[in-house]
């Protein structure tokens, strides 16, 4: 199986980050995978902002990571031992030590190990995930979990933000999902 570092290089960021759009870029990424895989998290959040046409800009302030006040994300969702067929995702620092929110939308992407390392896509307006955020006593920040039905293949109450592909979910503006509402 893929690592989540390399699902998010070939699937998110070298298909839309801007820097990657020529040949001599690519076989740089050919040539030096291992250090970019390290980088994949902080280009993705670029690769959001260049994939959305404008819609938003790359800002990365502590509350925000885009001009619009949302947030990129990613988590692993992992087989969860208490469940015969489903998984748990967590998505840390969603409060800061100093005890301060994300401001906005929580765009979402999740390396699902439970079907093989495909990727998952949600764009969680605020309203919806400021509520389910607990505070981890060892480090004083914010997470939430997510629970994952392999069965129904659906991130519950999540799922209501879930897009189909990461291009939709980053172009979102967090008004509607693949059931075209919120």
């Amino acid at each position: 199986m893929i690592t989540k570092e390399k699902a998010l290089l070939e699937q998110c960021v070298l298909p839309y980050h801007n820097l990657f759009q020529n040949q001599m870029a690519k076989t740089l990424v050919e040539n030096h995978y291992r250090t970019f895989e390290s980088l994949a998290l902080k280009l993705l959040e670029e690769a959001m902002a260049h994939a959305s046409d404008g819609l938003y800009q790359w800002v990365d302030e502590d509350t925000n990571d885009f001009s619009d006040k949302s947030d990129a994300k990613t988590g692993t969702c992992s087989p969860n031992l208490s469940r015969a067929t489903g998984g748990r995702v967590k998505i840390d620092g969603l409060v800061t030590q100093a005890g301060v929110e994300k401001a906005g939308a929580l765009r979402v992407v999740i390396f699902n190990t439970c079907k093989d390392g495909r990727l998952d896509f949600l764009c969680i307006p605020k309203y919806a995930w400021q509520n389910r955020v607990h505070i981890c006593s060892l480090n004083n920040r914010g997470r939430m979990n997510i629970h994952y039905s392999e069965l129904k293949d659906s991130y519950g109450w999540a799922d209501l933000y879930r897009y189909d592909s990461f291009i939709s979910m980053v172009k979102s503006e967090g008004k509607t999902n693949r059931y075209g509402r919120l």
